[in-house]
């Protein structure tokens, strides 16, 4: 653990604040793609409006932007069905009994009247006036006290007999009136006096009633399932809704509104949904790199690019929507994330871009898959991408993915094998390929200077030795060179065994001594047996200009416009180790007194990825392993541990996140490295190399004599 004094205090604060601003610039990344996301989704379900009044002929064909219901005519067939329901009706049983006994009342009452003897004329007069004044006049009633009783039966059987038959067909409300009016007819006819047919049919009308009464909750139950019976009519996607010419009428312009063609401000719905979806499409992207790929979703740079890419292939995709769905190049954004960043978020990405791409499209299954499918080969094809030219390989298979689609969405639709020839789609979805291809290979080398991102392309450009700078270390510096490329060997063996990026390292290596150029003689690297110039200057100077090869280096690399991760190396590949040879003559000369051991050191960054600790390790043993006069395998991997403990103890491995199990591995593969490329020799005895000595002289002299 580090320990930070007092007066560090300050600036223990400041990386709180930087690393608060940093969420808020990725959030603001996350923010500006939401709203890219919400713009082209808006902009593609809003329909195009159109100006039409109704009665105006149209002046062109307009169709239905997407599968949406007629409304209209779905209301109308519903109507028809549920009319077509009657009215449900169940019958009263008591209804017939109460009307029987009313009748049979009514005539009791004047049967009783008319039998008793105790009343005379006049009274049973005032007695049926009584019961029945209201209803009938008095010589009605009259005329009726002078019934016989056989005729009063007579007619009260008639009655019930006409009642009965009326109400066991079911009478209604709505029909009651005319029922009564065939009491009237009915008794009419029959032979009976003229008062008591008065009488009569009065007695039947006010007894009758309807015996069957309405039942709502069955009626509107039987409609609502008739309605529920009737299916949607829908409109399919491009048909025309009005005709070029055609006058428009209230059922076009009510159609025109329900899909939002004549709306002049903004479709509620549409913006919430759009937004919806654009929320979890951003959430899901952002929620698979917190879980799978923190590297990334910590990495503003990262996140930007990823942002970038994903806008524009949408944009361009924009712009192909007009031709054909199947030419929206999601491969070309897949192809892309997989080189700059990595294969799987680009498979990820993949799946969301095409998401989109459907939408676009009005939601059609085929683009999803053609995208999908498309991005997904675009991935495999630059999984091994090792030259510019294996993109073309890659769009190659997006073509064949993509047109596979094509085949199988139409022969699934109904086509038959005999009309494929006539499809366009198969002609985009051919084109699909060659299109991502040459949008990746445009697009790449902008986003690699941009974003200052190492691809595989860029780092084997960089590893040509006929580049000026390798170049020029070869000529003014060539024991350095040699250097340099015995350390890119180990890194790369040492890289690749702990799973790192080992193409990185080995490229890092190649570069991390290029300051060496500046003062060649001043390295043991390149003094061939010269007079070491060290042996005359202080060692604070000789450690002052061994240390100044690292900024030299950066001088050069930036001159040369060496890529960032590789300057990388540059910087840290000796971080803030101590120059121990400078260090120990100063202090055998007694000159180190009061001087702190940190003007001996250089001045770092000790390195922060596991590709630069495994080329600063590299460097140490290789130039370790080089000053062995008899290099045997036990010596060296007692070198090996030794340098790595070394820098392990100093802190120079702090900032990277090499484990224990990862640094057993990288000695291992360091010792494996150099027992191949310090293989032993044949030793000669001494008297066989006198006389190989001898005969060589002498094949010279003789050599001379002849000359």
């Amino acid at each position: 653990m580090a320990l930070v004094g007092p007066g560090k205090a300050k600036d223990a604060v400041t990386p709180r604040f930087t690393q608060r601003d940093s969420v808020f610039r990725r959030l603001l990344v996350g923010v500006v793609l939401f709203l890219v996301f919400w713009a082209v989704l808006y902009g593609n379900v809003l329909p195009d409006r159109v100006v039409l009044e109704v009665g105006e002929a149209s002046p062109s064909d307009v169709p239905v932007p997407r599968e949406t219901v007629n409304r209209l005519e779905t209301e109308r067939l519903r109507k028809e069905a549920a009319d077509a329901i009657p009215d449900v009706y169940h019958e009263d049983s008591s209804a017939l009994g109460e009307a029987l006994e009313e009748i049979k009342a009514a005539f009791a009452g004047v049967e009783a009247i008319l039998a008793d003897v105790e009343l005379g004329e006049e009274a049973k007069l005032i007695a049926l006036q009584e019961g029945w004044g209201s209803h009938f006049p008095e010589d009605t009633l009259a005329s009726l006290a002078l019934v016989s009783p056989q005729e009063l039966a007579e007619a009260r059987v008639a009655m019930e007999a006409l009642v009965t038959t009326l109400m066991v067909s079911g009478i209604k409300p709505d029909t009651l009136e005319n029922y009564r009016r065939q009491v009237d007819m009915e008794t009419e006819a029959m032979a009976l006096p003229g008062e008591l047919k008065q009488f009569s049919a009065w007695v039947a009308k006010s007894s009758l009633r309807a015996n069957l009464v309405y039942n709502a909750q069955e009626t509107e139950a039987r409609r609502q399932a008739a309605i529920e019976q009737v299916l949607p009519v829908k409109l399919a996607r491009g048909e025309v809704i009005v005709r070029k010419g055609q006058k428009v009428t209230e059922d076009h312009m009510a159609l025109l509104e329900d899909l939002g063609l004549v709306h002049s401000g903004p479709d509620i719905s549409d913006l919430v949904g759009s937004g919806l979806l654009s929320g979890i499409l951003v959430g899901s992207v952002a929620l698979y790199l917190r879980l799978f790929n923190r590297d990334v979703s910590e990495s503003e740079s990262r996140l930007v690019l990823l942002g970038l890419m994903a806008a524009v292939t949408l944009l361009i995709a924009q712009v192909f929507q007009p031709i054909s769905g199947f030419l929206a190049p999601v491969a070309a954004g897949t192809m892309l994330m997989a080189t700059l960043i990595e294969p799987r978020l680009a498979v990820v990405s993949g799946v969301i871009l095409s998401v989109m791409v459907s939408v676009m499209n009005g939601w059609d299954m085929r683009f999803f898959l053609a995208g999908t499918v498309g991005g997904l080969m675009g991935v495999l094809g630059v999984s091994r991408v090792g030259q510019r030219s294996d993109f073309m390989r890659a769009g190659f298979l997006v073509s064949s993915a993509v047109v596979a689609v094509v085949v199988t969405s139409h022969l699934i639709m109904g086509a038959s094998l005999s009309d494929l020839a006539s499809w366009r789609s198969l002609l985009w979805g051919a084109l699909n390929g060659i299109v991502s291809a040459i949008l990746t290979m445009g697009c790449l080398p902008y986003l690699e200077i941009l974003f200052q991102v190492m691809t595989p392309m860029k780092l084997i450009e960089l590893s040509n030795p006929n580049r000026p700078l390798l170049r020029r270390l070869l000529m003014e510096a060539p024991g350095t060179y040699h250097h340099s490329v015995m350390v890119a060997n180990l890194a790369e063996a040492a890289t690749e065994a702990v799973g790192g990026d080992s193409l990185l390292a080995r490229v890092g290596s190649y570069y991390h001594d290029v300051g060496k150029v500046k003062r060649p003689y001043f390295f043991i690297d390149n003094q061939f047996g010269l007079e070491n110039p060290h042996d005359r200057l202080s060692p604070s100077l000789s450690t002052l200009i061994v240390t100044s090869h690292v900024k030299d280096g950066l001088e050069l690399a930036r001159e040369h416009k060496v890529p960032e991760p590789v300057q990388e190396f540059i910087r840290s590949h000796h971080g803030t180790s101590l120059v121990s040879y400078f260090y120990s003559r100063a202090a055998e000369e007694g000159k180190c007194e009061g001087v702190p051991e940190s003007d001996f050191r250089y001045d770092g960054p000790k390195p922060s990825t596991r590709e630069t600790a495994i080329v600063m390790l590299a460097d140490g043993v290789e130039a370790a392993v080089r000053s062995l006069t008899k290099p045997t395998p036990a010596r060296v991997e007692g070198v090996v541990k030794k340098i790595i403990k070394e820098r392990l103890y100093d802190g120079q491995l702090d900032h990277s996140d090499l484990t224990f199990k990862d640094l057993d591995a990288i000695g291992d593969a360091f010792v494996k490295a150099l027992s191949g490329m310090l293989h032993p020799r044949i030793e000669y005895p001494e008297s066989v190399l006198r006389e190989m000595e001898r005969q060589k002289n002498g094949a010279k002299i003789s050599a001379h004599g002849q000359g």
